[in-house]
């Protein structure tokens, strides 16, 4: 079975969620209630005097699956169904719109008109019903695609544009409606708390890519230590004001930020794409101030001497080639469907605007919901006019096989020119698909492992031949280089 461009084995979630001390038995199945909406759906019967909540069963399979595979709904019934022949009788499964599942909350209906009118959009964009005003926007399957899709639709239903970091705070419809209902505008900051964590531990400091927002690191997020404190910097500009226009304007913007927080000691920072970048500068100049940086995260970040100002339709052609030919298989059908859809943007003349910032998926409406004068701001201060000084210690650097066709592919991104060292692990996947289900594990766990990793209490000068200098915390990492 495929859903959103995944292989899934029906059985193996079957085979996982009959492990549960509760369940007796369980089927679980693809359904298509609505055009274009395919999710998995589990069916499980309760053992006798087993009193087991619903979210109970999610989070077993949530621990020994990955996202892709936990089914977004699941429904208690008392026996499965089966034909004349012995067969499980689908079309005898109820719909799970129209039951409410049990769980350990209590559902609890809107009592006013805005939360009335959420629910009514959370239903829309999730596809479950129904939906309490307690019940968590990402336990209920949302992600990064869905979050610009529902706020989309409130900044239509009530003329107010959020934020999507709002989310992490208010994750709720209840939360969301209480921000909705103030009469003055919610003090807005750059700085978001993602994940509490441990107040002992160091926290872990994400940097917006070209979009400005930060929603797209929920899923990494989620697949980190719980006890790891995460906050994200979001882009100026999403808040109405002016966006900078200087890498290092934005840097020593979010410092300040970063130090209401964390005034000094060792850091730890982490950027997608152009986010690496800003990163990168935020690291420059805590060094400067005399500070240290622990670990510097890169997501498939390219040094910005690397980019390429409008390619060509013949080298653009030859990238997504040799892209095709480097992914692996799972990966291929979504890459090729991708690049389709950014052909017909060609041949019909029109930008394609539907494309997720965040994943391989793209948005049902032609209307872009993405701010594209701060993404243009962000593209031209990242992309164009930065140019990065040396950097006096060494980064680490999750790549993807993925030709980028407004880059100059080389397998350090440009980085083992600027630093001490280049520490760099291969991602499954596509340079979009590496914050996604599957390869998002991959990633998660390999941050964790340098996360947990004794820190080196001195820098290893660069070599001066013309040698990479490369840190392979593990030697399978090292296939990329």
């Amino acid at each position: 079975m495929k859903i959103r461009g995944f292989r899934i084995e029906l059985g193996e979630i079957e085979s996982i969620l009959a492990q549960h001390t509760s369940v007796q038995d369980t089927i679980v199945i693809a359904r298509e209630d609505e055009p274009e909406n395919k999710r998995l759906v589990a069916y499980v019967v309760i053992k006798q005097n087993h009193h087991t909540a619903i979210d109970e069963l999610r989070h077993f399979l949530q621990e020994k699956l990955p996202e892709y595979m936990v089914p977004s709904a699941f429904v208690a019934i008392e026996h499965i169904p089966l034909t004349a022949n012995g067969k499980v009788d689908r079309r005898a499964l109820p719909i799970p719109n129209q039951t409410r599942q049990k769980s350990e909350k209590t559902f609890v209906a809107p009592d006013n008109a805005i939360e009335a009118q959420l629910t009514e959009i959370w239903q829309e964009v999730l596809g479950v019903a129904p939906i309490g005003v307690t019940d968590n926007f990402f336990n209920l399957g949302g992600h990064s695609l869905l979050a610009v899709k529902l706020f989309t639709q409130i900044e239509k239903r009530f003329a107010k544009k959020l934020p999507l970091a709002t989310l992490f705070q208010a994750p709720t419809i209840k939360q969301l409606a209480n921000i909705l209902n103030q009469q003055e505008e919610a003090s807005w900051s750059s700085l978001v708390l993602i994940q509490q964590g441990d107040s002992n531990k160091k926290p872990l400091f994400f940097i917006h890519a070209l979009g400005g927002n930060i929603i797209g690191y929920q899923t990494l997020v989620r697949h980190l230590r719980s006890d790891q404190p995460i906050y994200g910097l979001q882009a100026q500009g999403l808040n109405g004001e002016a966006p900078h226009t200087k890498v290092e304007d934005m840097a020593s913007y979010y410092i300040k930020q970063i130090q209401t927080i964390q005034p000094n000691g060792s850091y730890q920072l982490a950027g997608f794409s152009s986010g690496g970048i800003i990163a990168f500068e935020i690291a420059q100049q805590l060094i400067a101030q005399g500070q240290k940086i622990d670990l510097l995260f890169m997501f498939d970040t390219y040094a910005p001497k690397l980019y390429i100002d409008n390619p060509s339709l013949s080298r653009t052609i030859s990238a997504y080639l040799q892209s095709l030919i480097k992914l692996p298989l799972q990966s291929k059908w979504n890459y090729a469907l991708a690049k389709i859809d950014w052909l017909k943007s060609v041949l019909t003349g029109k930008p394609s605007s539907k494309f997720d910032l965040w994943n391989e998926s793209s948005f049902s409406e032609d209307s872009n919901p993405y701010n594209m004068k701060l993404i243009e701001a962000i593209k031209q201060a990242t992309m164009a006019d930065y140019s990065p000084q040396p950097y006096p210690g060494k980064v680490t650097l999750f790549t993807t096989k993925e030709v980028l066709r407004w880059c100059q592919y080389k397998p350090l991104r440009g980085w083992d020119e600027l630093t001490q060292g280049v520490d760099i692990h291969s991602i499954p996947g596509t340079h979009l698909g590496m914050l996604s289900e599957p390869n998002v594990q991959i990633l998660a766990q390999k941050m964790m492992d340098c996360l947990e990793a004794p820190i080196p209490e001195h820098i290893v000068p660069k070599r001066e031949e013309s040698q990479l200098l490369i840190f392979p915390t593990n030697s399978s990492n090292y296939e990329t280089a």
